[in-house]
């Protein structure tokens, strides 16, 4: 036998010694390697998703507000999308369902008929991402709705807040979503652009009766009533928590 063939049998002999004596830690890598692949294969499969009822998006969704995109297929006379639902990726022999639509709300926005007509000159047919909040009681999804195509989030226009900020649409009350705080900042970010926007007299704020000083007291008349009925959530949530405890106790 050559020195080649020695060296290739030593070595051969090494390595099955070390898979004997390694046999469980082998398994365990094995095992821990599909348990892996099993968990990518599951968030692919999310991925690939495409929900068609409001009842199919899960509510960890509504939890950590996803962001979701869609095409808008209608605008209703109260101004909620017709989104059709599109998946971050969608292979192409996966047929999109052109008939099933979801029912999306622009959160803590009233909109008013100019504010209509802006929506469907710039969102009818067009693509948008629109973060989930809540669902109303008439299983409507009340959403951040955002313009453009971009991948980076901070490229994206908030409709929301642009409706508000150029008059098309007013502040409304938040009741549905259970993080209080998120809902606050919410309605407090909205209310600045609604400021604003009766600051410069845009959209409906042209040319109305009221002084800006009566306008902009109104603003923050709403506004202290949210956050006392905020306030007295939170009292309430605090006193139903410490009777559970002291039961336990």
């Amino acid at each position: 036998m050559s020195d080649k063939d020695k060296e290739e049998t030593n070595s051969f002999n090494k390595l099955s010694i070390f898979i004997d004596n390694n046999l469980r830690v082998i398994r365990l890598g094995v095992t821990v390697c599909m348990g892996i692949g099993l968990i990518f294969i599951a968030r692919s499969a999310r991925m690939l998703k495409t929900f068609t009822s409001v009842s199919e998006i899960p509510q960890t969704f509504f939890n950590k507000h996803i962001k979701l995109r869609g095409m808008v297929k209608g605008i209703d006379k109260s101004g909620i999308l017709m989104v059709q639902h599109v998946p971050v990726y969608r292979p192409f022999f996966i047929r999109s369902r052109d008939n099933n639509f979801l029912n999306v709300k622009l959160l803590g926005v009233e909109l008013h008929e100019n504010g209509h007509s802006w929506m469907k000159s710039h969102l009818l047919d067009k693509h948008i991402w629109f973060q989930l909040f809540s669902i109303d009681n008439k299983r409507v999804l009340e959403c951040m709705v955002f313009k453009g195509e971009n991948i980076i989030a901070q490229s994206r226009t908030n409709i929301n807040e642009l409706l508000i900020e150029n008059g098309l649409a007013t502040v409304a009350t938040i009741k549905e979503i259970e993080n209080k705080q998120k809902a606050s900042k919410v309605v407090q970010k909205f209310i600045k652009a609604e400021m604003q926007a009766q600051k410069k007299e845009r959209g409906l704020w042209v040319n109305t009766s009221p002084g800006i000083m009566d306008k902009l007291s109104s603003i923050k008349d709403r506004f202290r009533d949210w956050r006392n009925h905020v306030k007295k959530s939170l009292m309430f949530s605090q006193s139903r928590m410490l009777k559970y405890f002291r039961k336990k106790d």
